[in-house]
């Protein structure tokens, strides 16, 4: 079974008219997996025109509505903060573009309708239920800045 992680990506990719292809995965023991080796999911556009692919830098809905057919490597950084440096030194690998699960995962709870039951989705269903109970709150203007635990200012 997939990865809770992919299975929110996947959903996303899904909702934007993606179709989705995840390779088979093994474990390689004596050595470090090659790039190819990592590549979690496929995605290619059923009408899609090769185009220019958008800028570097993060993506969400509207970047991505000008792919095509792209290779998926899922990366759940939950914990840690994303800054431009670190896509600049994914460069090296051949990065193009990153999309946050913050982005996913606020998109597909707007795109999820209260009233549908997303019974074959575990994901899509649990967004419903939160959405459902306003359990989610909409985005909103931070402005302020977040305060760390601990911190006394």
């Amino acid at each position: 079974m997939a990865s809770m992680n992919e299975q929110i990506v996947r959903e996303y990719f899904e909702m934007l008219g993606f179709f989705v292809i995840q390779p088979n995965k093994y474990q390689v023991a004596a050595r470090k997996k090659t790039a190819d080796e990592e590549i979690d999911m496929l995605i290619c556009r059923p009408e899609g025109k090769a185009g220019a692919l958008p800028d570097h830098g993060l993506w969400g809905a509207e970047e991505l509505h000008e792919v095509d057919k792209a290779l998926v490597s899922v990366r759940g950084w939950h914990t840690d903060r994303f800054f431009p440096a670190v896509l600049d030194s994914l460069n090296d690998r051949d990065v193009n573009g990153v999309v946050t699960f913050r982005n996913m995962l606020q998109e597909l709870a707007a795109d999820i309708d209260v009233k549908n039951n997303y019974e074959k989705s575990d994901v899509l269903q649990m967004l419903r239920i939160l959405k459902n109970y306003d359990l989610l709150r909409e985005p909103q203007m931070e402005l302020f800045t977040r305060r760390r635990k601990g911190s006394k200012s």
